[in-house]
């Protein structure tokens, strides 16, 4: 059954307030599941649905995808798993993701391999707990994350902001297109190519 544009983006059976906090997203179909966080929910899970229509390339919840594209929106359930100030998120996020084990919440690559091995993976996970157990670090990370720099506290030079976008679009390439992020790098960020040679 195919679904309109107004079905794949309809938000009215979905129970969940615009708050702060972790959630999950089931996929009845499948029983797919996908723990996430954000500081409006809402807002978030309609973003989710976009993604899942508009941008095949996307390799979050791949596996939804699928189930999205023949029946809509209609047949997701999302639950409040916990709401919470959003300097708490990833700590919180991390823990449900720990406790439930969502099928989603994998680093894989376009060809099905896990781009860290389960040793590598716990290891990774351990240190970022650790890191965001500091309350040093903790607020440093997120006055980062506004725009701020870290030992200072002033805004980011226009150069600093570069360097971080251009950070978080190769951590994002390597994470989800492991051997092969180069190609995907240029092929969807052109007037970046030059930064594969970084």
């Amino acid at each position: 059954m195919g679904v309109n544009q107004y079905s794949n983006s309809n938000l009215s059976h979905i129970d969940v307030p615009n708050v702060c906090g972790v959630y999950l997203l089931r996929d009845t179909v499948t029983g797919g599941t996908y723990v996430g966080s954000a500081r409006r929910i809402r807002t978030r899970i309609s973003i989710h649905f976009h993604d899942m229509q508009r941008r095949p390339e996307q390799h979050t919840y791949r596996r939804m995808r699928g189930t999205f594209q023949t029946y809509g929106a209609s047949v997701f359930e999302v639950e409040l798993l916990q709401q919470c100030a959003s300097e708490e998120l990833l700590t919180v996020e991390k823990q449900w993701i720990e406790k439930l084990q969502p099928t989603e919440n994998l680093y894989v690559c376009t060809d099905g391999r896990d781009v860290y091995t389960a040793a590598t993976h716990a290891k990774k996970s351990a240190a970022a707990a650790a890191l965001w157990k500091d309350p040093d670090y903790r607020a440093k990370a997120v006055a980062a994350r506004k725009g701020n720099a870290y030992c200072k506290g002033y805004k980011c030079t226009p150069e600093q902001v570069a360097n971080r976008k251009r950070a978080a679009r190769i951590s994002n390439m390597k994470r989800n297109y492991g051997d092969h992020w180069k190609d995907e790098y240029i092929r969807r960020y052109p007037e970046h190519a030059e930064d594969v040679n970084v």
